[in-house]
């Protein structure tokens, strides 16, 4: 069945499933209580046990029907580099960030003065640790490892 989709289509179902299937084994840790938190965030389950247990078992399946799909239409899986997710997500982070900076909070109104000497060496600091991860992960890709 390979031979019945194109260079272009191939990579669609290819890169579709990838997200999908990343997108159920998500789904699938929260099901099973990995449910993330932090300072400014907590991610409470409002599932039953027989939710949880019915949303894993349609998981299961999906992810079965992925599988035969890869399978009969020889798709090739994806592999994903742990140091190029982590630098895009602290590039993203560093942005954002850059963009809470007290000079960039204009176009919501007026910045009390107070924030430059508050906030922004709060952020900044943030922002020094993101540089530092980032530079990290970077140099040990020059070199190799």
């Amino acid at each position: 069945m390979s031979s019945l989709l194109n260079t272009h289509q191939r990579r669609r179902v290819e890169v579709t499933l990838y997200l999908v299937e990343q997108g159920l084994d998500e789904i699938a840790g929260y099901l099973r209580g990995e449910l993330p938190a932090g300072e400014m965030y907590e991610m409470v389950s409002d599932l039953s046990l027989d939710e949880r247990t019915a949303m894993l078992a349609h998981i299961d399946d999906a992810k079965r029907k992925i599988a035969k799909i890869k399978n009969d239409f020889g798709l090739d899986a994806r592999t994903n580099d742990l140091r190029g997710l982590i630098m895009g997500y602290l590039s993203s982070l560093w942005e954002s960030l850059h963009n809470t900076r007290p000079r960039n909070l204009k176009g919501f109104g007026a910045v009390a003065p107070a924030l430059y000497e508050t906030l922004d060496p709060e952020l900044i600091q943030i922002i020094d640790r993101i540089n530092t991860m980032l530079a990290v992960i970077s140099r040990n890709r020059k070199a190799g490892n």
